[in-house]
């Protein structure tokens, strides 16, 4: 229950000097995909959507730092706010206003450093030239609206120390996977977060992955993709009983691997159900190593 909201700027003086792509980043995996629900009542489908059992707001102020939103547009006209919402696929969850307004006041309240990763655009975002819809841009403009005073530039690169965003007191990064936004939107978009996903539906499977990525690190931003993914027959049999079940089954195991040497070498890590992995604390403890350039927890 152990809730750290503002992990980074607590320990500004020793993390300050840490690099963006250098600092151990706790996040989760289909943020926005979350409910309050017990896990008895969720229907079929539910199982397979829901990831997270905290709201946004909660999920930082328990630590976690780099979310992982899925944005599809259903409107017919331009700049219609209201229809950009949250997905997990093809499924909505939620309208995306409801992620932002959490996100706006935790922003609002910390100095702490946030990726958003839009990484992927399910509906909506692609085929509608001859409507002369612009859903990207809609996207962009509503994410300048409300965050705006927080987009910290992407100059900064992501070579930037954590110090460089406190200083010009900007604290939000907009990765975005899309190549011409990036070239339009220079002046608040950031080359997008490169995840590394095994689309395994065993521990084994996944370890193995993950075990061939820590062989040989990316370099820059990226992510390793610490849950497991169902499958179309398996959704339908409900062989694997639900994605809570499923995190349940590796969330210890996932947190072991980051508090060995993985824990070195990692830059996000993100989880499904994350409140049953240690991973936000292994990630402070690790960023304090990393500091520190030491090898043990002191």
């Amino acid at each position: 229950m152990e809730t750290n909201p503002t992990w980074m700027s607590d320990e500004a003086t020793l993390l300050g000097d840490l690099r963006i792509d250098n600092i151990f980043i706790p996040g989760t995996h289909d943020s926005g995909a979350y409910t309050g629900v017990l896990a008895d009542s969720e229907k079929r489908i539910e199982k397979y959507v829901i990831a997270q059992d905290e709201p946004v707001l909660n999920q930082l102020i328990f630590g976690i730092r780099s979310l992982d939103l899925r944005v599809s547009y259903y409107s017919v006209r331009n700049h219609d706010y209201d229809q950009l919402y949250i997905n997990h696929g093809v499924r909505g969850v939620r309208p995306l206003k409801e992620v932002v307004e959490q996100i706006k006041e935790f922003l609002e309240n910390t100095r702490e450093i946030l990726i958003l990763d839009f990484h992927q655009f399910p509906i909506g975002f692609s085929n509608f030239r001859l409507l002369r819809l612009k859903p990207h841009e809609t996207l962009i403009d509503y994410l300048l609206q409300e965050l705006g005073p927080f987009i910290a530039p992407p100059q900064l690169t992501w070579n930037a120390k954590l110090q460089d965003f406190w200083a010009l007191n900007k604290t939000l990064i907009l990765a975005y996977n899309n190549k011409k936004m990036l070239s339009k939107y220079s002046h608040i978009l950031w080359p997008p977060v490169y995840q590394k996903w095994g689309n395994a539906q065993e521990l084994s499977k996944l370890k193995e992955y993950m075990t061939n990525v820590f062989s040989n690190p990316p370099t820059g931003p990226w992510s390793a993709q610490a849950e497991l993914t169902a499958t179309g027959r398996k959704i339908i049999t409900d062989k694997l009983k639900g994605l809570r079940q499923m995190a349940a089954s590796i969330n210890t195991q996932v947190t072991e691997w980051f508090q060995s040497d993985w824990g070195a070498k990692c830059h996000i890590v993100t989880c499904d159900f994350f409140r049953n992995t240690g991973i936000v604390k292994t990630a402070i403890s690790w960023n304090l190593r990393r500091a520190r350039g030491d090898s043990c927890d002191l």
